[in-house]
């Protein structure tokens, strides 16, 4: 029997000695890959499925390896006619390697998969594309079966290891991908197992081919397909030419004779058969279409041109085998000669191959872009701006050159170069993709890593050529090597801290945050107490008290309770409210945790409602300077919460003040109300809600909070947005902070110049509303204020001359953009932002944040006072004004969405309408003669567009310009203040 013959144990030991060292290459680094998965990845689905993926796809490379390996290797070291010579049978050697490749690949499934298993510690790993991993195993197992024969096939075929290996992996895709596409299409893409079919006809063949192979009748025979050397007529011309050509050969330089020579050596050993071969599959892998797909896709010709400089990079150095190396060197050859005349042809070869493949890059590129409809420049890099899928492709293709040339020209056997070198040109891939998505120029990180690759070929050339290397040749390559990177590395880092300016007036915000931070006094912590006991006493239940904004006589039973209830608590809390200042925030801790207590943020409402409606009784009573006393101790509760706080807490306490705005429209209705009260309160309100707290301290706590959120706790704990809360933008912060080190001084530096930005918005901001007549639609581009910002007119941009007080921050040249309609994400800071990982995703994309609640306040407070003027001019005179303008109410005349005068109708609408109640922001029925002050609102609507009530349609009523809409929203209309 086959098994029992002794050649079958003899040529299993030779096969076992033979391909052992390529079996702990791919087991050692399946390992390596494992303990780098586990390292790099938080804790979740990728951990976990990491290893068994690599434990499940990297035995397929053994597999093919070993199988082209099996008779390639025998006939590129000449031992076949040895095999003939010992009288061989067929079926001893074929078995034996057949066994030996079998044997091989399931010792490595069952030694990976259980190192997969005591790595994530599961019975039942998850599958990939929605399939159980156990029907992956099997397609896999289906898989490597059809590369394995694939490549027993091409080993017999071939007399080159490399040339078998890749002429089967491209056979095998080309058959495996149409089969793939029809069980998909046929719906039994769960069938796998039936990519194993041709596996028994190419093993039958392969059998057939060995047979002859060691057949001694066979030695002068010749294959059908093999080709005939060409002999052409010797004619006089021709002779004439050949000896015209020899004499010049005689003359020429010797440099050039040698060059010619080793060019000509290297040419026949590229122009063969089998190269010939490879490249044919692959064009048809490439260009053939599959399924519905357009073909080609800019994937496959990516994957086209780097797999050819790959290959072509790897036969530079391995394609002639010891024997040809050692007669280059017994010839005394200069080794620098022999790496020029080899890149002068492999280089050549693999520029003419790889050129039609990144030409199909972008054509494919510009076709996808188009079909569907990206707005990116770049298929693969759709997010950076002015990125090439060309220069992409291109930069690609020369690092697997220079990968593969590295790998052939270290490691002598062809296997395992292929295979690290493989290895090496994923890791750069992963390293340019990365680059480029940080928009780091090639200059610095790319095309000098092809530099070194190259240039280490060359000075290893002479090592090479001599086949011998010392210890200390070896330290040396590693330090130059180590030097080389650093230096790359080196420059990468100092690129991505620099790239950022810091400007003066940058330094000097960074300076004003610093110094803002103070203590807590004990005056501010004595009223935070008073507030917390007040809080502890106080009972509350359903949601906050609206029926009381009407007038006390609207107030029901369950709120008259709830007054009662509340006496002691009311009475602390009023007494916290008559203390100038308190800390009730504390900044030190993230945003989960400042509030007051569990419902803190929601208790202060509950306290305005406590006191506002207290106010309501007092005003039942008559008491109408008390119940004043109490709106004016509510605009102070609203001061306190804003006061020491983040941008959070100023909203709290700019929505407590709109409270007020609501509630006292009552108290001036009152029966007894008098103008000289009115007038009076009035004055005290503007005096009180001028004291509210300033919008830039709060940006600057904000800012404070961004940093600790961002650079300490980031890893730790959920950032403020969900862009940084999944797995994979984690891994991806984990990996930067592992191996870039200087990314958080990049990152101080970017939060620098964003706090500097928001700051400038907050300045131009303030300054705009001091000062009527300012478009602040248009500022509000200008400081990428507004989600969607429209084009600027760039002359407008240069005169605007707004004066500033106390620090400079930019006056507008550094941040605004030159240009009109930049986009948002090349503009200053957000395009440094974005290519900072540590904060991409988690800060807002535009100061609207900040220009919003700010013009709300603002205009909360001046429709306050307004109303109050108008109310008490009306008491005077018994009718409201013709006009209201800023000469005679000053700065609260001008809304501060336009900079022009808020809309004004003393006579109200000739029929009700439905409007958008300024305060409550939800839509109301405003009666037929109501006086009306309006807003044009974030809409930005300078034209009030009445829409009536009923329902057979609009009327068109006086100064409508515009078509009437049929539903009203805050977002598309202008915000209406019924008057008393």
């Amino acid at each position: 029997m086959t098994f029992a013959d002794p050649m079958f144990t003899r040529m299993f030991w030779k096969e076992y000695r033979e391909q052992r060292s390529y079996w702990l290459s791919i087991a050692g680094a399946a390992l390596g890959l494992m303990l780098l998965m586990l390292w790099l990845p938080e804790p979740g689905v990728v951990r976990n499925e990491a290893p068994w993926g690599i434990a499940l796809f990297l035995p397929v490379f053994f597999a093919l390896g070993s199988s082209a390996m099996a008779f390639a290797s025998e006939h590129e070291a000449g031992t076949t006619d040895l095999l003939r010579s010992m009288a061989a049978r067929t079926g001893s050697v074929f078995f034996a390697k057949i066994a030996l490749s079998v044997l091989g690949t399931v010792g490595m499934w069952t030694f990976l998969l259980a190192v997969a298993r005591l790595a994530t510690g599961t019975h039942e790993p998850r599958g990939f594309n929605d399939q159980s991993f156990a029907e992956q195993f099997v397609g896999g197992v289906a898989f490597t079966l059809q590369l394995a024969a694939w490549g027993f096939l091409f080993s017999l075929l071939c007399r080159k290891v490399l040339t078998a290996v890749f002429l089967a992996a491209l056979v095998s895709l080309c058959c495996a991908l149409p089969v793939q596409t029809l069980l998909v299409e046929s719906g039994l893409q769960r069938h796998m197992y039936l990519h194993s079919a041709p596996a028994i006809p190419l093993l039958l063949i392969a059998w057939l081919l060995t047979a002859r192979m060691m057949s001694v009748r066979s030695l002068g025979l010749a294959l059908p397909f093999e080709p005939k050397r060409a002999a052409f007529p010797r004619t006089p011309a021709a002779e004439t030419a050949l000896d015209r050509l020899a004499a010049g050969r005689e003359i020429a330089p010797p440099w050039r004779r040698l060059m010619a020579r080793l060019a000509w050596l290297e040419f026949r050993q590229a122009a063969s058969l089998g190269h010939g071969l490879w490249i044919a599959a692959l064009f048809v892998l490439v260009f053939l279409p599959i399924g519905s797909a357009p073909a080609p896709d800019p994937g496959r010709a990516m994957f086209g041109a780097v797999l050819v400089a790959f290959l072509i990079g790897i036969w530079s150095f391995q394609t002639e085998g010891a024997r040809r190396t050692r007669f280059i060197a017994e010839r005394g050859l200069p080794p620098q000669a022999v790496w020029l005349s080899k890149q002068l042809v492999w280089g050549l070869v693999a520029l003419a191959i790889a050129v039609p493949f990144v030409v199909a890059v972008g054509i494919t590129n510009v076709r996808d872009i188009a079909m569907y409809r990206l707005t990116g420049s770049s298929i693969f890099h759709s997010d950076v701006p002015g990125a090439s899928a060309v220069e992409f492709a291109a930069m690609l293709a020369c690092l697997a050159y220079g990968a593969g040339q590295f790998a052939s020209m270290l490691l002598a056997r062809a296997m395992i170069a292929a295979f690290f070198g493989f290895l090496l040109l994923w890791v750069l891939g992963l390293w340019t993709w990365l680059m480029i998505e940080l928009q780091i120029p090639p200059a610095l990180s790319t095309w000098p890593v092809v530099f070194i690759l190259l240039a280490t070929t060359l000075g290893w050339s002479r090592r090479w050529l001599l086949e011998s290397a010392s210890l200390r040749s070896w330290v040396r390559l590693a330090a130059a090597l180590s030097a080389s990177v650093a230096a790359v590395w080196g420059s990468v880092g100092m690129f991505r801290v620099w790239e950022v300016p810091q400007p003066a007036f940058v330094i000097e915000s960074a300076r004003l945050r610093e110094s803002s931070l103070r203590p807590d006094s004990t005056e501010e912590i004595t009223t935070a107490n008073l507030y917390r006991k007040s809080a502890a006493l106080l009972w509350f239940e359903g949601n906050p008290m609206q029926a009381a904004v009407a007038g006390w006589e609207h107030v029901n039973d369950r709120e008259r309770e709830w007054l009662d209830r509340n006496r002691d608590a009311l009475a602390i809390c009023l007494d916290a409210t008559e203390r100038p200042a308190a800390a009730l925030h504390d900044l030190s801790q993230p945003f989960a945790k400042r509030d007051l207590d569990a419902n803190g943020s929601s208790r202060f409402i509950w306290f305005a409602e406590l006191i506002l409606l207290s106010a309501r009784e007092l005003e039942s009573q008559g008491k109408l300077d008390e119940a004043l006393d109490r709106y004016v101790a509510v605009l102070r509760l609203a001061r306190h919460v804003a006061s020491r706080g983040a941008i959070g807490d100023w909203s709290g306490g700019a929505i407590i003040e709109e409270r007020v705005a609501q509630w006292i429209r009552a108290w001036t209705n009152h029966p007894d109300q008098t103008s000289d009260r009115i007038a009076a309160a009035a004055r005290r309100i503007e005096i009180e809600t001028r004291a509210f707290p300033s919008l830039r301290d709060a940006v600057v706590a904000q800012q404070r909070l961004l940093r600790y959120q961002l650079l300490t706790e980031h890893s730790d704990s959920a950032p403020l947005t969900g862009a940084l809360n999944d797995p994979k933008s984690r891994t991806m912060t984990k990996i930067i902070e592992r191996f870039c080190p200087w990314e958080p001084a990049r990152a101080d530096r970017a939060l620098n110049l964003y706090e500097a930005s928001q700051l400038y918005c907050v300045d131009v901001l303030e300054q705009a509303l001091a000062m009527p007549g300012r478009d602040m639609r248009q500022l509000a581009e200008i400081t990428a204020a507004v989600p969607a910002p429209r084009g600027m007119n760039p002359e407008l941009v240069r005169r605007m001359q707004l004066p500033h007080t106390g620090i400079d921050f930019g006056a507008g040249e550094f941040f605004n953009p030159g240009i009109s309609g930049v986009p948002r994400g090349v503009r200053i800071p957000w395009n440094w932002l974005a290519t900072t990982v540590e904060v991409a995703g988690a800060l807002p994309p535009d100061h609207a944040w900040i220009w919003q609640p700010r013009q709300r306040q603002e205009l909360t407070r001046r429709i306050m006072i307004l109303r109050l003027k108008l109310a008490a001019f009306k008491k005077a005179q018994d009718k409201y004004p013709d006009q209201i303008e800023w000469p005679g109410f000053g700065i609260d005349a001008i809304d501060p969405y336009t900079g022009a005068s808020f809309g004004y109708r003393p006579e109200g609408f000739r029929t009700a309408v439905r409007v958008v109640n300024g305060l409550t922001h939800r839509e109301e029925r405003l009666d037929a003669g109501t006086p009306i002050i309006w807003s044009a609102g974030p809409a930005n609507a300078r034209v009030f567009t009445a829409i009536p009530t009923e329902e057979i349609g609009p009327e068109q009523l006086p100064d409508q310009t515009v078509p009437a809409r049929t539903s009203v929203s805050s977002d598309t209309s202008p915000l209406a203040f019924p008057l008393p």
